[in-house]
Parts: structure tokens; sequence; C-alpha cells
């Protein structure tokens, strides 16, 4: 019995050796030598990186980071330049076929290492495929592009929301494994049309380790090509519909409001949601209980079919944008809010010159937003709210309260590395320089950190 179990550990050892000489063999087969030293994943991540500014040609490039509080190494696998001869197939439907080979046949070599990985090892792989269904559709500097992230199992969703903003889509995607693929490609199909303006960026990772929330914002956000993004969550879905054209329209006749986002203002969103929920397989574009005007909205929310979004689980998260002067329609285009109330974590429309990054050790539930809006205000960003559009949730099943418990619960161990990054980012070092900035005081409170 002992000669065979310890046959079985030194096969094992054996397959484990042999994947691991397969993965370094393929990144410096394909890695030129002027990628071998870059890294845009480090301790603060290079937040302020345009990730296409250094993909030239077809190359796998791996990078390594330290998740200091997790304790956790971290391989960063990224694949880029993958997008195959389009003079080369009779039809789309060829080209789109080849091309989910291309990514299926990219991501196999680690799939089964990264399925292995648990919250408890200390080493983790993760890869990374930006825009990965080769999306050449043109995007005009002046557009506004919706930044968004999500898991596999919310795509028809994302049909919707693409639909209703009708302008280009930056969407970075988590995968666990091949079928994920295979799952995409099926709508990608019998949606193409609705995602055509939309730029998928894969991120495979293990289904152990908990949502890389503000990692995958940051892919997202780094990906967009306009001058103008739109935080949104691919729950959230804007009204009035064709939103993108009806903000084009405003800031066209109105150009002192785009000049004010390039002077670090941003533009919020009122966010509803829908008392009902609406199972996932019937969310669509267009829905009998969308509210598709602001009269509309307005009308809802006084019968109570629309409430504030999370108002009845935690006011302050968008208590600030002030919904009682929103529905006044007595202001200009915009109208300036104080955004200095602990826990706002509103969505909004920005400028991506100099835009801070969020903080990606935050993951799942817990911190993940109003760790942004406090990057914002520490920059000097000012917050205005958009008087004639509004963003809506469309309910759907919520995570048990045990788990976001336990999401926050981990959350809170990183909060100590967030408060260093806003003394090293805002202070030049200094707790002097931060500690009476707004938030400070409640992430001391939030953390049990004893700094003075």
């Amino acid at each position: 019995m002992g000669l065979v179990t310890g046959l079985v550990i030194l096969i094992t050892l054996l397959k484990t050796l042999l994947m691991l000489r397969h993965i370094i063999d393929l990144t410096t087969d394909y890695m030129p030598s002027r990628f071998k030293s870059i890294s845009f994943a480090t301790e603060e991540y290079e937040a302020h990186h345009d990730l296409s500014k250094i993909y030239g040609e077809r190359v796998v490039s791996m990078d390594k980071s330290f998740e200091k509080c997790r304790d956790r190494h971290i391989n960063t696998i990224t694949i880029t330049s993958i997008c195959p001869n389009n003079g080369t197939f009779e039809s789309t439907t060829d080209l789109l076929q080849s091309q989910f080979k291309i990514i299926s046949d990219s991501l196999a070599p680690y799939v089964s290492l990264i399925q292995n990985q648990t919250e408890q090892k200390k080493n983790s792989t993760v890869v990374i495929i930006p825009n990965a269904f080769c999306n050449e559709q043109r995007v005009n500097s002046s557009d506004i592009t919706v930044s968004t992230q999500m898991s596999t199992s919310k795509i028809m969703r994302l049909v919707a929301l693409a639909t209703r903003w009708n302008g280009p889509v930056s969407v970075a995607v988590k995968i666990i494994d091949i079928e994920d693929i295979y799952e995409i490609q099926s709508i990608f199909r019998d949606h193409q049309e609705n995602l055509e303006k939309v730029t998928f960026h894969l991120y495979l990772e293990s289904k152990a380790l908990r949502f890389p929330t503000n990692f995958l914002r940051n892919i997202a956000l780094d990906q967009v090509k306009s001058d103008y993004f739109a935080i949104l969550d691919v729950d959230l879905f804007p009204s009035p519909i064709d939103t993108h054209q009806h903000l084009r329209s405003i800031f066209d006749k109105n150009p002192h409001h785009e000049k004010k986002l390039k002077n670090r203002s941003v533009f919020v969103f009122p966010a509803f949601e829908i008392a009902d929920e609406i199972p996932d397989k019937n969310v669509t574009a267009n829905h009998l209980f969308y509210p598709e005007t602001k009269e509309m909205a307005l009308r809802m929310y006084n019968v109570k079919q629309i409430n504030i979004f999370y108002f009845d689980r935690f006011e302050p998260s968008h208590r600030a944008t002030n919904y009682d002067l929103w529905k006044s329609n007595s202001t200009d285009i915009t109208y300036h809010i104080n955004a200095t109330e602990w826990g706002y974590e509103p969505y909004f429309i920005g400028a991506k010159k100099n835009i801070p990054r969020y903080y990606r050790y935050f993951r799942g539930h817990g911190f993940d937003k109003v760790s942004f809006t406090t990057d914002l205000l520490y920059s000097g960003y000012s917050f205005e709210v958009l008087r004639d559009f509004f963003i809506f949730h469309v309910n759907h099943p919520i995570a048990p309260k045990m788990k976001k418990k336990a999401d926050v619960k981990l959350n809170r161990i990183c909060i100590k590395g967030f408060m260093d990054h806003l003394v090293k980012e805002y202070g030049d070092g200094s707790i002097e320089k931060v500690k009476n900035l707004p938030f400070w005081n409640d992430w001391k409170k939030k953390s049990g950190w004893g700094r003075n």
C-alpha cells in the first residue's frame, strides 16, 4: 500500500513539473526581450498604464506581484495580439469560430493549474486576454465608453445594457474554465448585432478565489479608448434609451460641461432600483417594469414601484446625490453636490486622463467603491449630478448575508494597505497631510488601526 501511494505522489509531482515547464517555455518563446522587464501588477498597481501601449505583437508576458494584505504571491500572465487575419475567412461566422478556437487553445495550458488554487494557498495565477474577440469598431475620442465588469452568468444583462447605451462598452469578464468561453460564444453568436460595440477582456482565475471586482474594473477602464467613460455595474441600466447619443447631444450643445469633465469633475447618475426581481432569463433591453423617462421614473417612485438604489440597506451609499433636488427639475443640466459623506459610492461619467484607479485588493463585497470615491476626493475631483438622466438596478437574487460579511471581514485586513496608499499618493508620505481630509477617520475606524 505504501509503494502504491508513493508512486501516485511521484506521478502527480512529475505531471506538475511538466505543466510548469510548459508554461515557462511558452512564456519564454513568445515574449520579446523588451517585454521581459514589464511589470503592471505591482504592489500599488500601475494605475496609469495604458495597457495598449505595451502590447505590440503576439506575446505572452508574465508578471509576478505580491498581494500583501492576503500574504499571496500572484503570477499574472497576459496574452495579447491573438487576432486572426480577417481576409482568410469567407464569413463572419467562420472568423468568430476561429477566434474562439484561438482563445480556447491559448487558455487551455493554464486551466488545470488555476482550478486547483484556493484562498488558503500562498500562490495563485491569473491569465488576462485584453480585447479577446478582436472588436475593431471605431471609437471616437469624444465618445463615452461604459466601463464595467461581470461573471459569465450576467452576460444577458450585458446585452441589455449595451443595447440601451448604444455606444462603446469595455467589459472585463471573470471566467473559470473553457466552458465559460463556449457560453460567451453562444450568446455572442445570437446577439452579435447588440454586442458589436463591446470589447471583451477575459480574466481567468480560480473559482475558489473571491471575485476580483476592482481588478476587473481597472482592466475595463484601462482599455477604454475614448476620452470619456461611464462607470456602471452590469446590473444597472441607463435611461433614456440610446443614452450615449442623448449625452453626446447635450455635450455638443453645451461644450462647457465637457470642459468640466476635463477639469476634474464627474457627473453622477441618480440611481434607482426596481422593486420587483427580474430573473436573468427575462432580462431584456426593454421591459414593462423599466422607467423609460424621468417623468415615468418620478411616477413609479411615488407609488413605490422603484426606490432609491440600496437606500433601505445603507442610506449613505447614494444620499449625497440629493434626490429631492433632482426631482424638482429646477437646476441646470447638472448641479453640484457635497460628496464627503462616508459611504458615498455613485456611478458617474468622467474623463479618463489622470483618473485614479480602483484599489485592486478589495475583492467581492465591501469598501470596493467607497475607496474609489476617496481617491477621487483626495485627487481634487468635484461631483455634479445629471438632471435629465438616471440609472436603475434590475434586481436579481442577492448573495447570502454570510458571504457578504465574510467578504467585508477579509477586505478589512486590506484597509491598512489602502491607507498607506493614500499617505503615499496624496500626503507625500506624511500622515499629517491627509489625516484631516474626508473619510480618513472613517477608514481608521473601519480598520481598527491605531495610527494617529
